[in-house]
């Protein structure tokens, strides 16, 4: 069972690997469209945010409070994209 979806959008590995809360980042990949979530995880957490989508490629975002190291994904509905590991600090 694969842990992506191939018709979701997609991450780009190289975004930053460090963010801190309340930071706004810019998540680069492909194929984002409004109403795509971006979802911070972590070992006690789960937060989706709703983005302003600037472009297909780039995803400005900013960072939940209270989170600890972990990933971030795209959710569009049920379809999830690939995950892509950064450590949060506050």
């Amino acid at each position: 069972m694969p842990r992506f979806d191939a018709a979701a959008p997609f991450l780009n590995f190289e975004n930053q690997d460090v963010a801190h809360w309340g930071e706004t980042i810019s998540l680069g990949g492909g194929v984002f469209t409004a109403g795509d979530t971006v979802e911070f995880r972590d070992v006690a957490h789960s937060v989706r945010v709703v983005p302003e989508v600037v472009s297909s490629t780039l995803l400005p975002v900013a960072v939940p409070a209270n989170m600890g190291p972990g990933c971030i994904r795209i959710w569009r509905g049920d379809l999830r994209s690939n995950i892509v590991p950064v450590n949060f600090y506050p």
